[in-house]
């Protein structure tokens, strides 16, 4: 998704490598605050589409005393991907292909239809030290 919402703006907009540490809200713009090592940055913005994950930074200065991540069991991994970059036919146009393996791992699949072009891919792992592992973190203490 960053990647496509990023394709809309001009290059000197987009900024990386800098992490959110809170956000100010006026009349009629947002003050964000980026920090990277000791450089603070502050950029005014109309609106903020606030997608920095289930650790969001965002939403704990909303909602400081709620609203927690809840392990449910399962690691989930997303993204979006140029249609035209997958085999063809990978799913029906406007339609959802799902993929279930019962095997193990237990693990479920999703391809849809994201519209101009792209197509919205998600990985689900319902075993958590399996979905660790694939992740990279084997010791993790999840769950």
């Amino acid at each position: 998704m960053q990647q496509v919402l990023a394709s809309l703006l001009s290059d000197d907009i987009v900024q990386t490598s800098r992490s959110l540490q809170s956000f100010t809200e006026l009349d009629n713009s947002v003050l964000l605050h980026f920090v990277s090592g000791d450089d603070v940055r502050t950029v005014r913005a109309k609106a903020v589409l606030a997608c920095d994950g289930v650790f969001s930074v965002a939403r704990r200065q909303i909602a400081p005393n709620g609203d927690v991540p809840i392990w449910f069991g399962q690691l989930n991994w997303a993204t979006i991907i140029e249609t035209a970059k997958l085999p063809p036919d990978v799913h029906p146009k406007n339609a959802v292909r799902f993929i279930l393996h019962k095997g193990n791992p237990k693990w479920m699949s999703m391809l849809n239809d994201g519209g101009s072009g792209y197509t919205f891919w998600q990985f689900r792992v319902a075993d958590p030290k399996v979905a660790m592992a694939l992740s990279g973190n084997v010791s993790s203490t999840m769950g």
